[in-house]
């Protein structure tokens, strides 16, 4: 008695179907992963954005104090000079024997000398240099440091993110554009009876690994 043998070969036509099915969902998760990066680029360009509207609007506070103690510096520069000019008439008076114009001047000036000291705390002192100048570059590093103290004021940073992310969103894209010429090919291979369905076939897998190796070097 004679056992025929049964012929349980996978047909092309099913492994052609296995693998579409496969790569259509790895193409459907790639698109996933690339709308999850373009949604990401978003985020960190606006960041980026709020990040540069933050720089901006410390800087133009950090130079309205210092515009605001530069005007009172030399509002107290200018009524002390001129004092220390209305003491040197007082004491001219006083050598020449015009005492009650002498004393006039003493007031004057005293009075120059008080209002020169209100205008004094109007400024830091801190910041006056030796030589009598205003430390314009220091004042304004200090003010942006507290200006800054609790914002993001540094756009550089999202934005290479978000250029890393587009960089990585294109890789993705490229693949995806990959896998469809990988499926296209597949399915000419399926309609097609012929021996060409082999040369489809062969086309579609060199595709798809191109398009892993591809997808490696990226290291995705």
């Amino acid at each position: 008695m004679s056992t025929e043998s049964t012929d349980k070969s996978i047909p092309v036509e099913t492994i052609i179907t296995i693998a579409i099915a496969i790569i259509s969902l790895t193409g459907a998760m790639m698109g996933i992963l690339t709308g999850g990066r373009s949604r990401a680029i978003i985020k960190y360009e606006n960041q980026a954005i709020a990040a540069a509207i933050n720089l901006e609007q410390a800087d133009v506070i950090s130079h309205t104090w210092m515009f605001q103690d530069l005007r009172a510096y030399a509002e107290y520069q200018r009524l002390s000079e001129l004092s220390s000019l209305i003491d040197t008439e007082a004491e001219v008076a006083q050598a020449r024997g015009d005492t009650s114009r002498a004393e006039i001047l003493h007031e004057q000036a005293k009075e120059y000398r008080t209002a020169a000291q209100s205008k004094a705390t109007f400024f830091a002192p801190e910041y006056v240099l030796p030589d009598g100048t205003f430390d314009e570059n220091g004042f304004l590093a200090n003010q942006m440091r507290f200006a800054t103290r609790n914002l993001d004021t540094n756009p550089e940073v999202n934005f290479a993110k978000a250029e890393a992310l587009i960089a990585e969103t294109s890789v993705l894209m490229n693949g995806i554009y990959l896998f469809s010429f990988v499926v296209a090919f597949l399915i000419f291979a399926k309609v097609t009876k012929s021996k060409w369905r082999f040369v489809f076939l062969t086309i579609g897998c060199l595709l798809f690994i191109a398009d892993l190796v591809y997808l490696r070097l990226y290291r995705f």
